[in-house]
Order: C-alpha cells, then sequence, then structure tokens
C-alpha cells in the first residue's frame, strides 16, 4: 500500500506510539474546546501552534498547521523529531508525502481485502476539491462502511460544518463527515520521523 519501510524494529514502534499519542493530543484539545477568539488566535493551543508553524499570513493553512503541531508534540514525547513537511496547504502536503501517501483507492483495497483498514490512526486525510482543501487527523480504523473518523482543527462542531469553522471538533461516530465512498478525499499522509539525537 505504499508505506514507509523500515528495519529498525525499535524506531517502527516510536513512531506508532508517536501517531497514536497524535491522535489523543487532538481530541484533547476537541474537549478543552479550543476555539477561536480573532483569527486563529486567543487560546494558549492555538497560539503554540503559530509559534511553531507560523501564521496563516505565511500562507499556511490552520487545518495543516493544527495536525502537523499535534505531529511535532506527539514526536517529543517519544524522543522522535517531526521531519515531515511542517506547513503549507493541503495540496502542497498531499504533493510532497511520496512513500508516505496512501490514496483513497488503496485504502478502499485494503477495506475490501481485510474488511477494515486499521493502520491510518494518525495519518492526515487529505480532501481536495470542492467545497475547498481540508486535512482531519483519521482517529481510528476505517472499518467496510468506509466512514472515517476525524479530528481537525479549522473546523466547526458536528456534521454541519467541514471548514473554516471556530476551532477543533471532532467529527467520530455519528459525526463523521468523511467516508472513502467520496471522490474528495484523495488520501492519506504519514508522519515522518526520526530519532531525537542528543
Amino acid at each position: 500500500m505504499g508505506y514507509p519501510v523500515t528495519h529498525d524494529l525499535a524506531l517502527s514502534m516510536a513512531v506508532t506510539r508517536a501517531r497514536l499519542d497524535a491522535v489523543q493530543i487532538m481530541r484533547t484539545w476537541a474537549d478543552l474546546a479550543v476555539a477561536e477568539h480573532g483569527k486563529n488566535t486567543g487560546h494558549p493551543v492555538l497560539d503554540a501552534i503559530q509559534a511553531y508553524c507560523g501564521t496563516e499570513s505565511d500562507g499556511q493553512a490552520y487545518c495543516v498547521r493544527t495536525v502537523v503541531f499535534a505531529w511535532v508534540v506527539a514526536g517529543w514525547s517519544n524522543g522522535l523529531e517531526f521531519i515531515g513537511e511542517d506547513s503549507g496547504s493541503t495540496q502542497r502536503q498531499w504533493d510532497r508525502a511520496g512513500v508516505n501517501r496512501v490514496t483513497r483507492a488503496g485504502a478502499l483495497a485494503e477495506v475490501a481485502a481485510r474488511g477494515s483498514i486499521g493502520s491510518l490512526a494518525g495519518a492526515m486525510m487529505c480532501r481536495i476539491g470542492e467545497p475547498g482543501n481540508h486535512v482531519e487527523m483519521v482517529t481510528g480504523p476505517i472499518g467496510i462502511d468506509g466512514k472515517i473518523h476525524t479530528v481537525g482543527g479549522n473546523t466547526g462542531p458536528g456534521r454541519s460544518s467541514e471548514r473554516d469553522g471556530d476551532g477543533i471538533h471532532r467529527h467520530e461516530g455519528a459525526d463523521s463527515v468523511y467516508g472513502l465512498d467520496q471522490a474528495r478525499v484523495a488520501g492519506f499522509v504519514l508522519p515522518v520521523y526520526r530519532r531525537i539525537v542528543t
């Protein structure tokens, strides 16, 4: 399916832990009701995201910066440095992912063959096309129904708002907005890490 290959089991396990930790970080931010006061600012989490990843005036998408910063923090807690694309647009994340990208067709094939795909938790789901490009973090396995459970920044609560919202919100369970049956879901980007060397 195009997953990055590593022969270093300890590194592979640390990366898996970091991806799962990133999911919990994003959920925690949503549960804390991280919301904007002004333009993508006003909450300590949003201020930290901007301090690390830059501001919207730099042409960087708030939804992308939110997922990337969760990857960064999760990496640190596992002795890893995030070395992937640290900013930019949804399209740039997708275009530069290389072997760390899983297409929607690849995910559909795995679900058809196995009944589910659990290896995308902590990945960035990329939506490209109308009503505008957007990313969110995948929070769990994708089953035979094709529902993609996510949490994302620059979005709103429930199924009513997918982007240009007021904060970080969950789109899980009945509030799931995305599915593998939607052509606008281009696929998934996995974070890239290396060990922090001191």
